[in-house]
């Protein structure tokens, strides 16, 4: 393993211990000043916007929104309400707001990690499953699904909503810790539109009004 390949191991590592209780996770030794970026990229981590399960999350795109907005409302009017699984399909907008509009959010992913494995087995993954195929997010559910496989080793069978693994999610999400979340990997609009085209355009849209309202003004 390379320096920066075994910086990366001991940090995802320290994480699954830490905040999945994994004591299977094999820190390797380092030196002291591997450690400092280890700690570094950890605070990174600590800065970004934490998720809030009282706050109910938007979608960029009109047309994704609405559609979310009739899946929240008609669920709670059902008579077989799930309220875990709107709860989980909230977490799951949240990281992708992040990631369209800011950076990959490893707090976030971590919190559907942490979601799963304590609340998991009180989700209805058939309404999920239809749901997110409604709101047209199997790219990113799947993108959020292979951080967590990629990462933090969860297994296949844990990642309901991982229709298709990214292997590139790894390495944007690396690049985007040693570099900073000013380097807004998926917020670059080529990779945007690859993983969530809806919201891409949403944004384009949103650019060009703004730019518009500045040359009226």
């Amino acid at each position: 393993m390379t320096t920066i390949d075994i910086i990366y191991h001991n940090l995802f590592a320290s994480l699954r211990k830490d905040v999945f209780a994994d004591q299977s996770a094999d820190i390797l030794p380092m030196s002291k000043w591997k450690w400092r970026q280890v700690e570094a990229m950890r605070s990174l981590i600590t800065e970004e916007e934490v998720y809030d399960e009282h706050t109910i999350y938007h979608f960029v795109s009109t047309f994704q929104e609405k559609r979310r907005e009739k899946i929240f409302s008609d669920e709670r009017h059902a008579i077989d309400t799930s309220v875990d699984s709107l709860r989980l399909l909230n977490l799951i907008v949240f990281n992708i707001l992040q990631i369209e509009t800011n950076a990959i959010s490893v707090s976030g992913i971590m919190a559907v990690g942490t979601y799963l494995r304590t609340k998991g087995h009180l989700v209805d993954y058939v309404k999920l499953d239809a749901w997110i195929e409604k709101l047209f997010i199997k790219r990113m559910a799947s993108y959020i699904s292979s951080i967590l496989f990629f990462a933090f080793e969860f297994e296949k069978d844990e990642l309901p909503f991982m229709y298709r693994i990214y292997k590139s999610s790894y390495d944007k999400l690396c690049r985007q810790l040693i570099e900073g979340t000013n380097h807004k990997m998926l917020s670059q609009m080529n990779q945007l539109l690859r993983y969530s085209p809806l919201g891409a355009l949403a944004l384009m849209k949103q650019k060009m009004s703004n730019a518009l309202d500045k040359i009226e003004e």
